[in-house]
């Protein structure tokens, strides 16, 4: 997608599907407690980074996500609709942009697989380089998680209808430590693109969550480093840094 940074940071620390995307201005994708019907979150970003590419800085989102499990097969369905402005990196117009997503998951027994589909709408027509020329874009991922001692693991894979984005690949690693009684989630992401044969970013990141009631603020910081593609390809505009960033959210059950 653009510059490198990393990525799947919003994602991990915000919930936990790990299954389905890959960085904190990624939409939620864990499907609420059976007892709510979804959930509304707001958040702010110091930088828009996805994939391992920085789109902006000083990003605020809001979102929504609903869940329903279906009568007759069983499965979960989850849908969330997700709005990030940001500040542009090449423009003075800011980059704003929607994500629908769908998804349904199903315990295969060995491991948890998931399937879905996501439209992204680039409001001012600033669309990412990994999608292709101008327009909108759509993707469909497949993944599968489990848990290997004691850690939560995920591999997804995402496919871009219309464009290309070089068979995104995401491993996703998390785990939550008791630190002085409080509990820290710890994330890990690696980005590899299948066509090109490359790693392309690794993040790590840390979190916090402070229940307010119904609600709850996430805090967290995040640390990316750009691997062989990004430092070497033109899609990072030339940058080939490692970069700190942080962000919070707040997020309130239905």
């Amino acid at each position: 997608m653009q510059k490198l940074v990393i990525t799947t940071i919003v994602g991990g620390l915000f919930a936990a599907s790990s299954a389905v995307a890959g960085d904190f201005s990624v939409p939620l994708t864990t499907a609420p407690a059976a007892s709510n019907l979804g959930d509304l979150a707001v958040g702010y970003n110091s930088q828009h980074v996805f994939r391992g590419v920085n789109l902006g800085n000083d990003q605020v989102t809001a979102e929504l996500g609903l869940a329903h499990t279906c009568p007759l097969t069983g499965l979960a369905l989850d849908f969330t609709a997700w709005y990030g402005s940001a500040s542009s990196n090449n423009a003075t117009a800011p980059e704003d942009e929607l994500r629908l997503t769908l998804s349904t998951s199903k315990d295969l027994g060995f491991a948890d697989a998931t399937v879905g589909y996501t439209f992204y709408h680039f409001l001012n027509g600033n669309k990412p380089s990994f999608t292709g020329n101008g327009g909108d874009s759509q993707e469909v991922f497949f993944g599968l998680s489990r848990e290997l001692y004691g850690v939560d693991a995920s591999l997804t894979y995402f496919w871009d209808i219309e464009g290309d984005n070089q068979g995104y690949t995401e491993l996703g690693l998390s785990k939550s430590l008791n630190v002085f009684g409080k509990a820290l989630d710890l994330g890990a992401t690696v980005g590899y693109l299948v066509e090109e044969g490359a790693l392309s970013h690794a993040t790590v990141s840390v979190s916090h969550d402070i229940a307010f009631g119904n609600a709850t603020l996430t805090p967290y910081v995040a640390y990316s480093v750009e691997l062989d593609d990004l430092e070497q390809s033109s899609r990072s505009n030339g940058s080939d840094e490692n970069e700190l960033f942080a962000g919070a959210a707040l997020k309130v059950q239905f």
